[in-house]
């Protein structure tokens, strides 16, 4: 039933539980497709966990936060260490 509800009413913000979330930005690394979505009701940036999760080079662990970089565009970011990902994977 979860997958027709997310069909029909949108998936669920995992900070809100609101059901607005849409695609906001993605980036091609070279072991997948990084997708960030938008909630419209609480209005932050998170990493789609359904696609590829980029692991902090510094620490290895998945950077499931969002921060900007030194140009203004939103990234994962590492929640432990908080290292911006690069573009590297």
């Amino acid at each position: 039933m979860g997958f027709f509800k997310d069909l029909l009413l949108g998936e669920k913000c995992e900070d809100c539980g609101r059901r607005s979330l849409e695609d906001y930005n993605s980036f091609d690394g070279a072991h997948g497709t990084i997708r960030l979505k938008w909630c419209r009701s609480c209005h932050l940036v998170s990493v789609d966990t359904q696609s590829y999760v980029p692991r902090c080079c510094r620490c290895g662990t998945p950077q499931t936060s969002t921060g900007k970089n030194e140009y203004g565009t939103i990234v994962p970011k590492c929640p432990h260490c908080g290292l911006l990902w690069d573009g590297d994977d």
